[in-house]
């Protein structure tokens, strides 16, 4: 009979399926585990202070003349400004040492660039670290120390 004939194929297709999706979880899995105790950067103002210093990071979308960054409290109160002079499109790593005697906690930046009169728009990203790695319906999942449960496509860079 063909229609039970159909009906057999089906379903050993759809086994096949669900084997072939589990083996993909599976090898993500292990590819993840590999990523536990990375730092990644993610879309976010926030510093990470690490031996004394705050670091930062961001994308530049165009070359600019000038760009500066302003160091900020939980609060958006200017600790200081670092000038960074012309920088060319795309990512910028920078630090800045942490006073002696200052927290360092919750501490946020935000970038300055301009090409002559125009603003040169800038992506930013914050540093995190990876606690653990899982897998969901969504794909892999990320357990970042400051940010919890991050999905993997969220992560802008990986060190």
């Amino acid at each position: 009979d063909t229609s039970a004939s159909l009906a057999a194929l089906q379903t050993a297709l759809q086994g096949s399926l669900q084997g072939l999706a589990n083996q993909m979880r599976q090898s993500q899995a292990l590819q993840g585990a590999a990523l536990v105790g990375r730092e990644v950067w993610i879309g976010g103002d926030a510093l990470t202070v690490r031996d004394g210093a705050a670091r930062g990071s961001f994308d530049l979308r165009n070359a600019a003349d000038a760009v500066t960054v302003d160091v900020l409290t939980p609060s958006g109160h200017v600790l200081d400004r670092i000038d960074l002079g012309a920088r060319s499109t795309g990512r910028v790593e920078f630090a800045w040492n942490v006073p002696e005697g200052s927290e360092g906690d919750g501490l946020k930046y935000r970038v300055r660039a301009t090409a002559g009169a125009t603003n040169v728009p800038a992506d930013l990203y914050a540093s995190d670290l990876v606690n653990a790695v899982s897998t969901g319906s969504d794909g892999l999942v990320l357990q970042l120390m400051r940010s919890g449960a991050t999905p993997l496509d969220r992560v802008k860079v990986f060190n």
